[in-house]
């Protein structure tokens, strides 16, 4: 059951990291990024390692290439098998090391009660500052508002669901999802006033967002699992 979970848990990871790349290969193949929160969006391109969308700049159209769109999902499959095969393979070991994690966990949440340390405070009093100006701002739209949103937006969220100490993953999420809606709903607003198309807006955070957030899930994992690693090996 171990193996099964954890080969899922690859597969979602390979598509997860497609996904990532795919997202930042917009920068690297659009010839201008002034699309995203402009109305002319000529010279943009996405897909790794497939290019499967470009702006027709002709008549105005996307063009979707549908056999580069099931190559590009089958490297993601296939890359999510391998590391699914790798989980099923070290499943004990995974096994044991995230119930030791969550055991940590547990005792850390036992031991601290829910507080806000200065730091934190700092990041959140700072990220809500910023927001509470695009907000002021949005009754003069402009394109650096969106800007401010894609690039800012994921620093915000992760401010908020760290900064209280002591509190469970599950709590955290229940802290980000209502503020993930809030500020999609608002870049959504924004781009409105901009004159932007819905779909052009998700586009932005898509491009912008997934990098960032599978980056920084990343990043957290790897520090809690090296943090866990060397307080088992000292314990």
């Amino acid at each position: 059951m171990h193996r099964i979970k954890w080969f899922v848990t690859g597969v979602v990871i390979g598509v997860l990291l497609l996904s990532t790349l795919n997202s930042l290969s917009y920068f690297v193949r659009s010839s201008s990024w002034s699309g995203l929160v402009g109305k002319d969006a000529s010279g943009q391109a996405l897909g790794f390692p497939f290019e499967i969308w470009r702006y027709g700049q002709t008549y105005g159209t996307a063009m979707h290439d549908q056999t580069a769109m099931s190559w590009n999902a089958a490297v993601a499959l296939t890359l999510g098998a391998v590391f699914g095969l790798l989980g099923a393979y070290n499943s004990t070991w995974l096994t044991r090391f995230t119930d030791s994690m969550a055991e940590a966990e547990s005792r850390e949440q036992t031991k601290n009660t829910m507080q806000f340390s200065i730091r934190g405070m700092f990041l959140l009093t700072s990220a809500s500052a910023i927001i509470v100006a695009l907000i002021r701002s949005s009754i003069g739209a402009r394109p650096e508002l969106l800007w401010a949103i894609y690039i800012l937006g994921p620093l915000f969220l992760v401010a908020m669901a760290m900064i209280p100490k002591g509190m469970s993953w599950q709590y955290r999420l229940i802290l980000l999802t209502p503020s993930t809606l809030i500020l999609v709903g608002f870049s959504i607003y924004i781009g409105n006033r901009l004159g932007l198309e819905f779909d052009r807006v998700m586009f932005g955070v898509f491009v912008c967002w997934v990098p960032q957030t599978v980056i920084a899930a990343g990043c957290l994992t790897l520090s809690l699992a090296l943090r866990y690693s060397h307080e088992a090996r000292t314990s």
